[in-house]
């Protein structure tokens, strides 16, 4: 899918695409950006891992979570890569597993790029450009300077004896809109904004100050611009100019990211993103960490050693307001469309403790266990553990999990605004299979 105008070219991918089969609809630039920062599923898979944005000049990629479902359209297109960039904003202000520019897509790369672009480009359209204020010296104007009148100026006698200066000396506060720090700012300005224009504007051709131009040379001097924007910084007072001016300074210290031709911004795992966004999203959520059991070794002497720091961590747990029905969540970003693209054993496994565990302490509660996917479709309903060959099921011994799918638009759209999916939530609770406080649960 494309949207362009005179502005960026916007075309669609979905995270998981085959990049064998789109090969020859791929430009090399992004090919290359692909392989040269191990942006596939596996070793040998030519699958895709990668949700976020890649844009080389005015050629903008957006990579969507697996498994949602576009409407073709400029304008739609153009919505899509705004919710995209603002849930992996919210999710890179309080996670290390973002990646930007210029080196692998390893993890805890540039975490803090996208809540600096949105800060100086917002403040720029709030505020405008930096203006320097200064002290200035006046004569009979201004906030007299007693002190130095006095010790600088003649004094002549009133007709009472009194001192009288003709001539006051004062200070008043002046600003420089022509400064080299206000050069700096225009500068960094104008990259984030040919870049990033559209993101804040939600246009395909918006910019936030689309008269400043383009000031590459100066942004190559960093260590010119860092001396002078540390030298302003002691001298700023105001808030809004220590904030502005500290956060050109992050810009400088960022070794590549920013400066980078090609702009890669994104996750190589968004299963992180996918179940911290769940968690956002659901509002009767309790925290049951501290009470869950931990591994304790007993030594030769008797005494024992408890290991906090290999404390279970439940992705989410849910209950009803009297806590009369606990739902524990597992956030999977699987396709889960096939047996052979669904969670491992380990997960199930771990899933299966961990309601074990909370049957313990929440034993006067109906314990739930469910898996959550990105999808439209209902395409299982729930997972059993039988012996394959006489169908017998375990039930008994391992209860049933749920599986749920939840539209991947809909969560980000619930996520980037910081709502609650009352729907979701209630479909969990009413629809979880539950192991009763006093049975095991069945087939």
């Amino acid at each position: 899918m494309n949207a362009s105008a005179q502005g960026i070219s916007l075309t669609l991918h979905l995270d998981r695409e085959n990049l064998k089969e789109r090969a020859g609809f791929l430009p090399d630039w992004l090919q290359s950006e692909i392989q040269s920062r191990g942006l596939l599923a596996g070793k040998d898979s030519n699958r895709i891992s990668f949700c976020g944005l890649m844009m080389n000049g005015q050629d903008l990629r957006i990579f969507m979570p697996r498994r949602a479902i576009l409407e073709t359209g400029d304008t739609q297109s153009l919505n899509y890569a705004v919710l995209l960039t603002t849930c992996i904003e919210r999710y890179a202000r309080t996670s290390k597993t973002t990646v930007f520019a210029g080196n692998k897509a390893d993890t805890s790369l540039n975490t803090d790029t996208l809540p600096l672009i949105r800060e100086l480009l917002e403040d720029y359209q709030h505020s405008g450009p930096y203006i320097r204020s200064f002290l200035k010296r006046t004569v009979n104007s201004g906030k007299t300077d007693w002190k130095r009148t006095i010790n600088s100026t003649t004094a002549f006698p009133d007709s009472l004896g009194r001192p009288v200066y003709p001539t006051l000396l004062g200070q008043r506060t002046a600003y420089a809109a022509r400064c080299e720090v206000a050069r700096i700012h225009f500068a960094v300005i104008a990259k984030f904004d040919k870049r990033f224009g559209w993101w804040i504007t939600g246009n395909t051709t918006g910019r936030v100050a689309p008269e400043i131009s383009e000031d590459d040379q100066l942004l190559l001097q960093k260590d010119y611009c860092l001396h002078i924007l540390n030298q302003e910084l002691i001298s700023c007072y105001a808030d809004r100019d220590i904030r502005l001016v500290r956060n050109l300074i992050r810009f400088f210290k960022d070794d590549e990211g920013a400066h980078a031709g090609t702009v890669v911004v994104g996750l190589k795992e968004f299963h992180w993103a996918w179940e911290a966004m769940l968690g956002k999203i659901l509002s009767n959520t309790i925290s049951l960490t501290d009470e869950l059991p931990v591994p304790s070794y007993k030594q030769r002497d008797g005494s024992e050693i408890i290991a906090q720091n290999n404390k279970m961590r439940p992705d989410c747990i849910i209950s009803n307001n009297d806590v009369t029905k606990v739902v524990i969540i597992d956030a999977k970003y699987y396709d889960a469309t096939r047996s052979d693209n669904t969670p491992p054993l380990k997960d199930i496994v771990k899933q299966l403790f961990y309601a074990k565990a909370i049957r313990k302490i929440k034993n006067k509660a109906d314990i739930g266990n469910a898996f959550i996917f990105p999808g439209n479709d209902m395409l299982f309903t729930s997972l059993n553990l039988k012996n394959s060959s006489s169908n017998i099921c375990f039930d008994n011994e391992f209860p049933t999990i749920s599986c749920f799918y939840a539209d991947p638009l809909t969560v980000m759209r619930y996520y980037a605004d910081k709502g609650i999916w009352f729907a979701l939530e209630e479909m969990l609770l009413s629809d979880s299979v539950y192991i009763n406080k006093d049975e095991d649960g069945s087939c």
